[in-house]
């Protein structure tokens, strides 16, 4: 009698250890989720210029590196999107090559991004290697910063 209490609760155990770490991985996947679609609206937001929804996912405190090595401040970032681009933008694509981490209220996302337009009558497109540091404040994830270079071929 002992020994398949003893075994029960060793079974008990090992559930419970089970079902803790699955909700762990579930949570974990939802943190996941959350800090690509913050990005995802980051980038759907700099297309569009939209100056007053970037305003809300960039951090107060962001700043970017440019692939020429200058760094814009907030301030000069959002200014940037207020004034027609010199090459407009037609669309822009996140590859799948993506690299995500997370450690408490700071996440790491790493991924090649494509730029794709038209000027005078010519495509052209730009590849680039971004990265964008984020930071998890007031229930929210922000860009507290992103740096950015340009993939020759």
């Amino acid at each position: 009698m002992e020994k398949r209490i003893w075994v029960l609760a060793s079974c008990s155990s090992i559930l419970v250890l089970c079902v803790a770490l699955l909700a762990r991985g579930d949570a974990k996947h939802a943190q996941e989720q959350a800090v690509v679609a913050a990005v995802a609206k980051l980038m759907d937001a700099g297309l569009t210029r939209d100056v007053a929804r970037l305003a809300q996912l960039y951090d107060k405190d962001y700043f970017h590196t440019n692939p020429d090595g200058t760094v814009w401040r907030l301030p000069a970032v959002l200014a940037s999107y207020r004034t027609p681009p010199a090459v407009p933008v037609e669309s822009q694509s996140r590859e799948d090559d993506v690299v995500l981490l997370i450690g408490g209220s700071t996440a790491v996302v790493n991924s090649r991004v494509i730029l794709r337009g038209h000027v005078d009558g010519k495509s052209w497109e730009r590849v680039y290697r971004t990265t964008w540091i984020l930071t998890r404040r007031s229930g929210a994830w922000r860009v507290i910063n992103s740096h950015a270079s340009q993939v020759l071929h």
